[in-house]
């Protein structure tokens, strides 16, 4: 996890070095990107949806997590798995946004199809 003028985002060295930052400025948060669960034993899914995501596992009341993105609606967010050490293969899960606690707003994440 990096911080490079006002934005934040996780770098990844796939042969070649990349920056995945917040498209919106983060100087108005003190902890831009990042999110706090709401509920213990929330599910984490494969897809933003109770219907087609299939439960890949379940966090713990105030875990922390980044989030890296939103639906359309804002009602499910798109979070970073790897920092959690889960035993999924899955770098990126889906949790029900009421039942996550940001400082900012997600409107401001870009929309992940």
């Amino acid at each position: 996890f990096v911080h490079q003028e006002r934005r934040h985002g996780w770098v990844v060295d796939d042969g070649g070095l990349e920056m995945a930052c917040f498209p919106f400025d983060t100087a108005d948060s003190e902890n831009p990107g990042m999110g706090v669960i709401a509920a213990d034993g929330l599910r984490i899914r494969s897809a933003p949806s109770v219907d087609t995501g299939r439960v890949l596992g379940n966090l713990g009341l105030g875990t922390e997590v980044f989030v890296t993105g939103r639906n359309a609606d804002g009602s499910w967010l798109q979070i970073y798995l790897l920092d959690l050490g889960l035993a999924i293969p899955e770098s990126s899960a889906w949790v029900y946004a009421p039942y996550v606690t940001v400082d900012w707003n997600i409107e401001d994440l870009p929309v992940v199809e």
